[in-house]
């Protein structure tokens, strides 16, 4: 054989075996080559940070015999779930099935809200009524004793409740007119473990929601969307936001306040100033939930199934694959749950 056929030969065996050994190499260690690479030419993967790029999924939970149920909150504890709404529905999830753990088929009214501190430990604010579960019964609270007769008002509306402990609990609502529209007082009350009390109340503004990071910081809403600080001692005005049409608020400091409300309103305080939020969605819908775990990981939720979620840099719009309106949002250290009209109970993974 010719010596240039056979230097070629060996050439192109020896180039073959490179090429054999560079492949194998990509298919062990994908990491060691991407590292490698330019930047800006990382594989997709590499890029997408959780949470930010892509979409959650949202699992529906079948909850029996609450299907039926507008659900207008959702609160955790333990293993255990409890769900609230129209009409009056108390809903609890076992960490196996749902059922019904209270009913008041009788009253047509709403529950607005639920806290609880442990499953024997379950209150409900609602039309007219303040309601707990002990885990067996349901007990109707009266709060009109701190109205001195006679009473110059007409009706006492609870919106929302939040605690600490089971020796800590805050209601928010109001007094309202015989034709049970008008605000006459906002009363936010205190539960001790013993006894409740008055704990502020303001005129001509009644509360629509309450919440807190601990017994010195905590935060009510009005329904002319005042927003008040409680520091432990005593309540004072902290802002007031642009608008009266916010339906709900979550915060994770002074600077960092969210709220959302009706036609499609979504603003974030600064502890200076109030900023629009621009969320990908058309047209004139009510937001009626924002919650979140971090400012890095907060949600709103609204009318017709629309659902965001914010990474701490971009809002994206969440598939939820409903169109009923979502009323509440709340979550634990494994999954995020959003609840709504007609029995709707959403989960994702966290």
């Amino acid at each position: 054989m010719p010596r240039h056929t056979s230097l070629r030969t060996t050439l192109q065996w020896g180039l073959a075996v490179l090429l054999l050994i560079g492949i194998a190499t990509l298919i062990v260690s994908p990491s060691t080559w991407a590292a490698n690479l330019p930047l800006g030419r990382l594989p997709l993967q590499e890029k997408v940070p959780p949470h930010s790029m892509s979409q959650l999924t949202w699992t529906p939970m079948n909850v029996g015999p609450l299907a039926s149920t507008n659900l207008e909150a959702i609160w955790g504890t333990g293993s255990d779930l409890f769900v609230v709404g129209y009409p009056g529905t108390l809903g609890h999830h076992d960490g196996i099935t749902w059922t019904v753990a209270a009913s008041w088929p009788d009253l047509d009214l709403y529950i607005y809200d639920v806290w609880a501190s442990s499953p024997t430990d379950v209150y409900m604010p609602g039309q007219y009524a303040l309601f707990h579960y002990d885990g067996t019964t349901t007990t109707r609270l009266d709060l009109t004793q701190f109205v001195p007769p006679p009473n110059p008002f007409g009706l006492y509306k609870q919106f929302s409740v939040w605690g600490t402990g089971a020796n800590d609990v805050y209601v928010a609502g109001g007094f309202y007119d015989s034709s049970g529209w008008n605000c006459l007082e906002g009363r936010i009350f205190h539960y001790n473990g013993t006894s409740w009390s008055l704990n502020y109340s303001t005129p001509n503004d009644c509360f629509r929601k309450i919440l807190g990071l601990s017994p010195t910081q905590i935060y009510a809403l009005t329904f002319n969307g005042k927003i008040f600080r409680f520091n432990g001692s005593s309540w004072t005005l902290l802002t007031s936001s642009p608008t009266t049409d916010i339906l709900d608020l979550w915060s994770t400091s002074d600077t960092n306040i969210y709220a959302v409300g009706n036609c499609s309103t979504a603003l974030h305080y600064d502890g200076t100033s109030w900023t629009p939020i621009s969320l990908p969605m058309p047209g004139c819908t009510n937001l009626a939930a924002v919650w979140g775990r971090s400012p890095n990981d907060v949600y709103i939720a609204g009318y017709s199934g629309y659902l965001f979620h914010f990474d701490g840099t971009t809002w994206t719009q969440e598939t939820s694959g409903v169109n009923t309106d979502l009323m509440d949002i709340w979550g634990d250290s494994s999954r995020t749950y959003v609840v709504g009209h007609g029995g709707t109970v959403l989960y994702a993974p966290y």
